[in-house]
C-alpha cells in the first residue's frame, strides 16, 4: 500500500535529510551543475536566510524537498522565483515530486509571486514531464549552458505563470472544456467516495458541501439523492461536515428530515476549491488553441455519454 505524502514547510531539524537528498542529485549528475557536496550547515543557511523550502514527509522521514530562491535582485523581478525539486532515490516515481511541486505552486500564489522558472537538463525526461504536468511551459533551450565533468550540457528553460497572472489567457472555449472536465470528473470520483479529495475532505464531503452551499440549505434526503447515497450514508456525510464547522443543521426530532446550511467558513471553502480547480485547468488549457479546445470538448461530450449508455445497458 502506498504511503501517504505530507508536504510541509522545512524546519532546521530537516537540514541533514535535505542535504543528503541534494547530494544524491549532485552525485547522479542529472539535476544540477553543482559538483561540491552540501552539508546540513549549508542547508540551515538557506532556511535562516528566508529561502522558502518545503519537504515531503513519508513514513516518518523526508522523501524530497522543493526550494524557492530569488531570480534576480532587481525590483521588477520581485514576483519571480526559481524553483528546484529533489527527490530521494528510494522515493522517485512515486508521486513525491508531483506533491512537492504542486505545493510549491500553491505557496508561490499565497506569497503573491507571479511566475516560477527553472532550468532542466535536456536529458532529464522525468523532470520535464513533471513540470509539464503541472502547467510549466518550455520556453526554449540554452545551448552549451555550462560544463559538467568537462562536458557541455544544454538546459531547457521552463516557466509557470501563477495565480491571477495565469488567468487572462483563459478563453471562452477553455472555460467550456473546464466545466465539462469537472462534470465528468464528478461522475467518476463519486465511484470512490471515501478517497481524500481536497483540504482533508473526502470526495463525498466535497460534493456534499458544494451542493449545500449552492442550494442555500439542503435536506438530508435530497443530499442523498444528489450524491447517490442512502439516507444513513448521507446523514454520516452531513455529520462530518457539521463536526468540521463547515455546515450547520436546523433543529428537528427526525434527523433524516433535517436541513443543513453552509456556514460562512464552508461557503468560503467551496469558493476556494472552485478557484483552485479553475486555476489548475487554466494552467493546462491555456497551452492549446481554440481549434484543439473544440476537439477536446467534443471528446469530452463523447466520454460524458459513455456512463449514461453503460447505465442504460444494465437496465
Amino acid at each position: 500500500m502506498a504511503q501517504q505524502i505530507r508536504v510541509r514547510p522545512a524546519i532546521l531539524g530537516d537540514a541533514a535529510s535535505i542535504a543528503a537528498i541534494y547530494n544524491q542529485g549532485i552525485v547522479d549528475r542529472v539535476a544540477t551543475f553543482e559538483t561540491a557536496l552540501r552539508s546540513d550547515r549549508d542547508v540551515r543557511k538557506w532556511l535562516e536566510s528566508g529561502d522558502e523550502v518545503l519537504v515531503a514527509a513519508v513514513g516518518g522521514g523526508v522523501a524530497g524537498f522543493a526550494r524557492l530562491s530569488a531570480y534576480r535582485d532587481r525590483d521588477c523581478y520581485r514576483g519571480v522565483r526559481e524553483v528546484s525539486v529533489y527527490i530521494a532515490r528510494t522515493h522517485r516515481r512515486r508521486g513525491v515530486g508531483l506533491s512537492l511541486l504542486g505545493g510549491m505552486i500553491e505557496l508561490a500564489a499565497q506569497r503573491g509571486y507571479w511566475k516560477l522558472v527553472s532550468r532542466v537538463f535536456v536529458e532529464n525526461v522525468a523532470s520535464r514531464a513533471l513540470v509539464r504536468r503541472l502547467g510549466f511551459r518550455e520556453v526554449g533551450v540554452y545551448r552549451r549552458h555550462g560544463q559538467l565533468d568537462g562536458a557541455w550540457r544544454d538546459v531547457v528553460i521552463v516557466e509557470c505563470l501563477i495565480g491571477a497572472n495565469a488567468r487572462p489567457a483563459e478563453s471562452s472555449r477553455s472555460r467550456i472544456v473546464s466545466d465539462r472536465i469537472s462534470a465528468l470528473a464528478r461522475y467518476y470520483q463519486l465511484r470512490n467516495r471515501d478517497r481524500t479529495c481536497r483540504h482533508g475532505l473526502t470526495v463525498s464531503e466535497c460534493y456534499a458541501l458544494e451542493a449545500i452551499a449552492a442550494g442555500g440549505g439542503v435536506g438530508i434526503l435530497d443530499l442523498g439523492a444528489v450524491l447517490g447515497l442512502n439516507k444513513s450514508s448521507a446523514s454520516r456525510v452531513a455529520d462530518a461536515l457539521v463536526a468540521a464547522g463547515l455546515v450547520k443543521e436546523s433543529s428537528g426530532e427526525d434527523r433524516r428530515r433535517r436541513t443543513v446550511i453552509a456556514t460562512r467558513r464552508g461557503a468560503e471553502l467551496v469558493r476556494k476549491i472552485h478557484d483552485e480547480i479553475r486555476v489548475e485547468h487554466e494552467r493546462v488549457l491555456s497551452q492549446f488553441d481554440d481549434v484543439s479546445l473544440s476537439r477536446f470538448a467534443e471528446m469530452l461530450d463523447a466520454l460524458a455519454g459513455a456512463p449514461s449508455r453503460a447505465e442504460a445497458s444494465r437496465d
